[in-house]
């Protein structure tokens, strides 16, 4: 945690990049954790004016002072903080955080999860944003793989409610910060989507998304409901000194996945939720593939407008294997099936729901009335009254 006691002991943030090698040397060498993933971004090149200079004292006035060029050589190991982290990086399970739909197009993407041929990128209604903002080719090219820490999917009213797993860029899926870390940690391969397809094959509506032995609930934009466990710090959050400092206990770190993150206020990454009003964007990521293997785990978001009718066959989405080099295509197999039929509802007058609703009680009064076919009235009003059978469900 990128918290204020840490921001006091190793100063204001961003933190020289050999500092976060530091922290990271630390959490794999000494704690032994399982992955690691940075809810922030390094964008842009970890240089200060006094290295500047000195680049450009040894390019111009002094490139012909050999005494100077010995010098500079042997200090350049030590100004090149963005290499001494890609090394840190190397060979362990590190998952780099991006966002997208800036507007342009920044940094280098992490592989992506899988590819789309044009027919399967406009049959999923996949989020397709504009644009990227991601971190240094020589950070990303040394990392295990990169997720996503943008939300599209924030409420109207400014709630983080839900979250996508999976966003379309140039007809390759992406996978988000959470789900690379799932995928990093397990070993797994290529996510496997499971999906429902309409009649006319238009459209393939996404039900869930498995990686090894889970299987994820999703809405047909990927999105899923996070899954909060109550209040901030619900999880643990140890102090970034304190792991510098190998201070803490080592079961706080052993075999855990960790995210790199800040609480500290003044860095503004905190979000209204339903269970805080300031509430850390850290904790929105929090990862526990084998809680998810014995509870519910996510849960299926309602979906922003009506859903389609009942899928009338079923479809699955297998992406084919690929190696962390190469990326793989995702194919759509539908079997041909006969549509299902679905027995229609016995209609209802108005007279009979009245009689009914007359001898409800308030226990099953909402289960009977979905029996009946009567749906709680919306909260509208026509010429300034509610319609009779509004009037009588109120």
């Amino acid at each position: 945690d990128i918290d204020e006691s840490s921001l006091e002991a190793i100063g204001h943030w961003p933190w020289n990049r050999d500092v976060i090698a530091s922290v990271v040397d630390s959490l794999f060498d000494h704690y032994g954790i399982k992955a690691l993933g940075f809810d922030v971004l390094f964008a842009e090149a970890d240089t200060d004016p006094a290295t500047r200079l000195l680049q450009d004292m040894a390019a111009e006035p002094l490139k012909d002072d050999d005494a100077f060029q010995r010098e500079y050589t042997k200090a350049l190991g030590s100004l090149q903080r963005d290499s001494r982290l890609a090394e840190s990086l190397q060979h362990r399970k590190t998952v780099m955080g991006y966002i997208f739909g800036t507007g342009t197009r920044k940094g280098m993407l992490p592989l992506p999860a899988a590819s789309l041929d044009d027919v399967a990128a406009d049959q999923i209604p996949f989020i397709k944003p504009e644009g990227y903002t991601a971190n240094l080719e020589v950070l990303q090219s040394s990392a295990f793989s990169g997720g996503f820490f943008d939300n599209p999917l924030i409420d109207p009213d400014g709630v983080y409610r839900r979250m996508p797993l999976l966003q379309l860029y140039d007809n390759r899926l992406y996978e988000s910060l959470a789900l690379a870390l799932v995928r990093a940690s397990l070993d797994s391969t290529v996510p496997e989507l499971i999906a429902d397809s309409t009649g006319n094959n238009e459209q393939v509506l996404l039900q869930w998304i498995k990686v090894d032995n889970l299987l994820i609930p999703v809405d047909e934009y990927a999105s899923v409901l996070i899954p909060y466990q109550g209040a901030q710090r619900s999880f643990t959050y140890i102090p970034a000194i304190d792991v510098l400092n190998k201070s803490t206990s080592m079961e706080n770190l052993r075999g855990k996945i960790v995210l790199f993150g800040t609480s500290a206020p003044g860095l503004l990454d905190l979000h209204t939720t339903p269970v805080e009003a300031a509430f850390p964007g850290v904790e929105i990521h929090e990862v526990d593939p084998e809680r998810r293997r014995r509870g519910p785990g996510l849960g299926r978001p309602f979906p922003r407008a009506a859903r389609r009718p009942q899928a009338e066959r079923r479809g699955r989405l297998d992406a084919q294997r690929c190696s962390r080099r190469r990326a793989g295509d995702l194919t759509v197999e539908l079997p041909d099936l006969e549509p299902a039929t679905v027995a229609p509802r016995p209609e209802v007058t108005l007279s009979d729901r009245r009689n009914a609703v007359e001898h409800l009680t308030v226990g099953h009064r909402a289960q009977q009335l979905d029996v009946l076919g009567v749906r709680p009235a919306q909260r509208h009003r026509r010429a300034g009254r509610l319609s009779e059978e509004q009037e009588l469900i109120r």
